[in-house]
């Protein structure tokens, strides 16, 4: 499940983000009377303006296992994001700057000691080529170092990545995503050898606006998202993991809640806005 959940951002990063993934991402608005249900799905919206504001993820008891802030500057570019995990008990505060081709993202605690840097360093479209990714001590740098790169289509959605651990290149992992129709419909994680680590597929409700994309977190330098909302996605081929969602909306048809539901359980994310 925790794969799925990034991938509705990834929709965070995509994806395709490996600091996004460790989150385990996502969100937040309870649902009013005023609010739509599958089936009755809203008419598609205009995503451009919409800007996410609170994330909040339940267990099936209800229970908030992790909750999202998100601040924008005037351009609508993500700047903070405060962050909290209920287990193990972690907070921590993601700072955004912006220079020219380039964007430093900084992961601190709660007293803004640096605890992780990644440098992204931007193609011509404005969209992340590469990267590097640090891990801090108190005392310096660590180690601990990643390098990646992205690679995009023509239409600007992230196809390909590759991320390599700077003290050992056996640890590099590739990953791809397929795309068709404007929405994400499959991705693969291999290691160094090229055998499969994970694999996913995804359907959509057709004639629908995901209002929680890449844009609608500040996050445009990760390339497109899915244009529609996810309606079914499985692991691996195992029809046992299917997970099937479904969604509220608020009185503006942006998703205000999306509950996730495989035979292994039920997971809730809740989304308010700006």
């Amino acid at each position: 499940m925790k794969r799925f959940l990034s991938f509705i951002y990834k929709s965070l990063n995509h994806d395709a983000m490996k600091n996004f993934i460790g989150l385990v991402v996502l969100v937040s608005l309870v649902a009013t009377t005023a609010c739509k249900k599958n089936p009755e799905l809203p008419a598609p919206v205009d995503r451009s303006t919409v800007r996410v504001k609170t994330m909040v993820y339940k267990d099936s008891a209800g229970t908030v296992r992790a909750n999202y802030t998100f601040f924008y500057d005037g351009s609508g570019r993500l700047v903070r994001m405060n962050t909290y995990q209920a287990s193990p008990g972690y907070t921590y505060v993601y700072r955004y700057k912006y220079l020219p081709n380039t964007i430093i993202e900084e992961i601190s605690d709660t007293a803004l000691v640096l605890e992780q840097r990644t440098t992204y360093t931007l193609n011509a479209n404005g969209l992340i080529a590469s990267g590097i990714q640090k891990y801090y001590t108190h005392t310096g740098d660590s180690t601990w170092m990643y390098n990646f790169t992205y690679q995009y289509n023509a239409d600007g959605f992230l196809v390909g990545s590759k991320w390599s651990f700077r003290v050992d290149t056996l640890s590099s992992t590739t990953q791809t995503w397929q795309i068709s129709g404007g929405n994400i419909i499959s991705y693969a994680d291999y290691d160094y050898y090229s055998h499969l680590i994970l694999s996913e597929t995804y359907d959509y409700y057709p004639n629908t606006t995901s209002t929680t994309g890449n844009i609608n977190l500040g996050r445009a330098y990760l390339g497109k998202s899915s244009t529609n909302l996810v309606k079914t996605t499985t692991v691996n081929n195992d029809p046992f993991s299917t997970a099937t969602c479904n969604y509220t909306f608020d009185s503006n048809n942006r998703e205000s809640s999306v509950a996730i539901s495989n035979a292994y359980g039920r997971y809730s994310l809740w989304f308010t806005y700006y």
